[in-house]
């Protein structure tokens, strides 16, 4: 059986979270979150309060960014959330695209995405890293709560990278990066 997902934005509270909760009892399998703290609310508390309304659909990010956020912040956002609500989180992460431009900044090099995806993965798994020549890891994460990576990916660089990292590639069709 395929899944199918619905993107919602965090604004209209009440609304929004009935509106997961009404993908959900359609049979929707994931419920993905903006992450764009200019334009909208905070996702993670909109992601909150929607994984306890609900009970099995998948919630996440579509997207979050290496740099609005930093991998630390992530990895510990997602792993607590995976452990209130386990096989329910799925982590959404890309260049940053409306969450950076609309700061006056480009999108996140491909490079540093790739290994900030990298870092998560390790992080989320519980182990250590090196990051600014520090040994970093989340002191009270004792397993792997096996978060899948889902990243939007357009060009033949992104989708290289999005192919060989991520659980879920999230193709953008018709997008011109000019």
């Amino acid at each position: 059986m395929g899944s199918i997902g619905a993107q919602f934005l965090a604004e209209g509270f009440e609304e929004c979270v009935m509106s997961v909760q009404k993908a959900e009892e359609a049979g929707y399998s994931h419920a993905w979150f903006v992450d764009s703290q200019l334009l909208w609310q905070d996702c993670f508390v909109y992601i909150t309060h929607a994984l306890a309304r609900t009970e099995r659909i998948v919630v996440g990010t579509a997207v979050t960014n290496p740099y609005t956020r930093h991998v630390t912040t992530i990895a510990s956002i997602f792993t607590t959330l995976a452990g209130l609500h386990p096989g329910r989180i799925a982590l959404g992460i890309g260049r940053g695209d409306s969450s950076v431009r609309t700061m006056g900044l480009n999108p996140v090099k491909t490079s540093v995405l790739e290994e900030s995806v990298t870092l998560l993965r390790e992080l989320m798994a519980g182990r250590h890293v090196i990051i600014n020549g520090a040994d970093v890891h989340l002191r009270w994460l004792d397993h792997d709560p096996t978060i899948p990576i889902m990243m939007p990916a357009t060009g033949p660089k992104n989708l290289r990278v999005a192919g060989s990292l991520a659980d879920r590639v999230m193709l953008y069709v018709g997008v011109n990066e000019t």
